[in-house]
């Protein structure tokens, strides 16, 4: 599992490009990507960390990995 936390470059069109690229690899190795806004940290921190932990929770029970609602972003 990989959380990042992305900071405004990352919805620039460089931004979103390079990390589709990045995503696919990290995919391809059977990791999930967690993202969150940096927007999302200072505002809904407690959201954040609320949904970080289902995620934790609910892969450690399941025989895969899920998919977080809207990659993580909340």
């Amino acid at each position: 599992m990989i959380i990042e936390l992305d900071g405004s470059q990352h919805f620039e069109p460089l931004g979103i490009e390079n990390d589709k690229a990045r995503d696919e690899y990290f995919k391809n190795l059977g990791l999930t990507i967690l993202r969150y806004s940096n927007y999302d940290i200072d505002n809904n921190f407690r959201g954040v960390c609320e949904e970080i932990l289902r995620y934790i929770s609910t892969s450690s029970t399941a025989s895969g990995p899920p998919s977080p609602q809207g990659e993580g972003i909340i």
